[in-house]
């Protein structure tokens, strides 16, 4: 236990010393000041120092290897790295009315200020190889008939060298079947968050109540 909160100490300090950030912090922050500070340093760079550059990357990996623990990163469950679909931060919501309006709970967030949907989403694309990335597919070379090889009359084999080897023309047969433009989408699963249209993100539903002010007691 002791060996856990010394490294998580030193997490705490080599974030201050090189990314002037304060744990924990999200993923996307660390990544942001990682780079910034890694561009800096790059001996590739007027100015750069490679001693630094070393030390900016094993801090980074340091802090990085602890990242499953809440006071260094926060986690994606508690929904801090995501944003509503106007690229507001979700945590930004849900802070209530202030102390001048007397306010409820909004029962369609439960007061979160936002509500989570999933959708069908393109999560990556990959380069289709039957066609390698061109989407359409071409027609056979006519002097090798697409086998990429000449043979000599002697028997010698060679390669076909109008279409160097390829067996293909530079001409257009048709569009690929296997693909869509060149790529594979692979497809899956994605949350994202909107403004909650009950409360407006502020998590709290205006009641009119002239008896008992903002903050008092009943």
């Amino acid at each position: 236990m002791g060996i856990e909160l010394n490294a998580l100490s030193r997490a705490k300090i080599l974030a201050q010393e090189f990314f002037t950030i304060t744990l924990p912090a999200s993923e996307e922050e660390l990544k942001a000041s990682y780079r910034k500070a890694a561009l800096e340093a790059h001996p590739d760079r007027q100015g750069g120092n490679t001693e630094k550059f070393k030390e900016i990357q094993r801090a980074y990996e340091f802090i990085i290897a602890l990242r499953e623990f809440p006071e260094i990163l926060v986690q994606e469950s508690s929904g801090h790295s995501l944003t509503t679909t106007s690229g507001i931060p979700i945590h930004a919501f849900g802070k209530g009315l202030g102390n001048m309006k007397n306010g409820v709970q909004c029962g369609t967030c439960c007061g979160e200020g936002y509500t989570i949907h999933t959708m069908t989403a393109v999560l990556s694309k990959i380069t289709c190889t039957t066609c390698k990335g061109r989407g359409s597919m071409l027609s056979p070379c006519k002097y090798c008939k697409g086998s990429g090889k000449g043979v000599y009359s002697s028997g010698k084999t060679i390669i076909c060298k109008p279409c160097k080897g390829s067996g293909k023309s530079d001409r257009i047969r048709g569009l690929c079947r296997t693909c869509i433009g060149g790529f594979i989408e692979k497809k899956g699963t994605a949350k994202y968050a909107r403004i909650c249209h009950m409360c407006d993100g502020k998590g709290e539903v205006e009641i009119f109540n002239p008896v008992i002010p903002k903050g008092v007691l009943s």
